[in-house]
């Protein structure tokens, strides 16, 4: 991999390409699904990948290559560097790119990104360790467990050449009990710390609960929403605060710097320890960090670039890609209550929504948006779950759940989504007054 990005390098830069970003990756990758507790897909699969950036007179062409065979990947890297140059040259410039960072940079060490036991493990035990909590409470099963052991290569234009080297694991489980169903995940870059256990009894245990649900009502509650649709509000925080989405006019955050928009701190972190998306470099090579995007619920600043800094007359947060700035790792603090109980408790009338799915915007600009309660949804009242409800959305603003956010539980959850690619570490939060509607049937 090493010598396709110094060749990819070396050939671009000849060609006349200003500034280049390489990054390469080797995974060996485990992917299990199972299914009505059974396991039906056992996959291992290598996998070598090239991303590549480059620009030539301000034109910017971003690209993958991505091959189970490195020799396809040799001929595929071939082919992109006799031509991409020619191509550049009908793309119109980006007169608002200010180029990418300058090496060399010194980087951090940081704690539990790789676990050489992951190497060796028994997937399948740790699955059927699953399905059994699981089958304590529920009827029936579905999910994933994900394994990726990845060895990497930054190299840039600039002075940047960083190896990196990582572990990856991802279990999902979906619990069913005749008409009940409850969901919950773990992810973690550590054996030890990934929550196979907690995750399968917490999705056992709602959907136990959820049975017999009971047509929805309209109208406005206070609402706790646990973590898995927290990490999905956070995943759309996190997107308004690019700048990509703000020029685009699809971010509800625009204009928002400096002003109150919530009642909580909101942070990235590249270089939390355990951290999913934790690394020591962005994709320029500039060396991550702990940005506070949201202090004392107000709005500090957008996720940047080396590019995008200089046009809003900042500094790079370490958020880079290849081609827009991105989170890492999403951390919502602040919190007062314990645990979700105690946030249960402060509820006279009310729901709790564990889950949702199908988020979309009326309109990204100011932030309506509605969403689907998936799995159990109880209502709340005086304080104490009632029963599990069906056939309701959540149709409301972001900017307005965002300002709404009263109490949100110490405990946190590092997960992720298939509606949360950036992953967290969360809490359950409590919302009042958001709108609830029938769902359409």
């Amino acid at each position: 991999m090493r010598e396709a990005a110094e060749y990819l390098l070396k050939e671009l830069k000849k060609k006349g390409a200003d500034d280049v970003i390489i990054r390469a990756v080797k995974s060996e990758g485990v992917n299990i699904k199972f299914a009505n507790n059974k396991v039906v897909k056992n996959g291992l699969e290598m996998m070598y990948g090239l991303g590549v950036f480059f620009t030539k007179d301000k034109k910017i062409l971003a690209t993958n290559f991505q091959d189970k065979d490195p020799k396809n990947l040799k001929k595929q890297i071939e082919l992109f560097v006799n031509y991409s140059i020619k191509f550049s040259s009908f793309l119109q410039a980006n007169k608002d790119y200010n180029g990418i960072a300058n090496g060399k940079f010194k980087y951090f060490d940081i704690k539990d990104l790789y676990d050489k036991k992951v190497e060796s493990i028994d997937e399948i035990d740790y699955v059927q360790k699953g399905i059994n909590i699981a089958l304590k409470n529920a009827e029936k099963t579905n999910g994933i467990f994900e394994k990726n052991i990845e060895n990497g290569l930054l190299l840039t234009s600039n002075n940047v050449d960083k190896e990196l080297k990582g572990t990856y694991l991802y279990f999902s489980i979906r619990s069913f009990n005749k008409d009940g169903s409850g969901h919950s995940n773990t992810c973690s870059r550590m054996l030890n710390q990934l929550e196979i256990e907690k995750s399968s009894e917490e999705s056992s245990r709602i959907a136990k609960l959820s049975i017999s649900p009971k047509e929805g009502e309209s109208g406005k509650y206070d609402i706790v929403f646990g973590r898995m649709p927290t990490i999905v509000f956070a995943n759309q925080i996190a997107e308004s605060c690019s700048p990509f989405s703000v020029e685009a006019g699809i971010s509800f955050l625009t204009d928002k710097i400096g002003k109150k928009v919530t009642s909580i701190d909101f942070i990235d972190d590249g270089t939390k320890e355990n951290g999913y998306n934790s690394t020591p470099t962005d994709d320029e090579g500039v060396p991550t960090q702990r940005t506070s995007l949201i202090k004392d619920g107000i709005l500090k600043t957008y996720l940047h670039n080396s590019s995008t800094a200089k046009k809003y007359k900042t500094q790079s947060t370490g958020n880079a890609g290849l081609v827009e700035p991105h989170a890492s790792n999403l951390i919502i603090e602040k919190g007062k209550c314990s645990e979700v109980n105690d946030l249960i408790k402060e509820v006279k009338n009310g729901l709790y929504v564990t889950n949702v799915w199908y988020t979309r915007y009326q309109n990204y600009l100011t932030g309506d948006f509605s969403t689907i309660p998936r799995d159990g949804c109880f209502v709340i009242k005086n304080g104490e779950l009632k029963n599990s409800v069906k056939n309701i959305r959540i149709s409301d603003n972001m900017l307005n759940i965002m300002n709404n956010i009263i109490a949100i539980s110490r405990d946190k959850k590092q997960l992720k989504s298939w509606e949360a690619h950036d992953p967290g570490f969360v809490p359950e939060i409590l919302v009042k007054n958001v709108n609830v509607s029938k769902a359409k049937i």
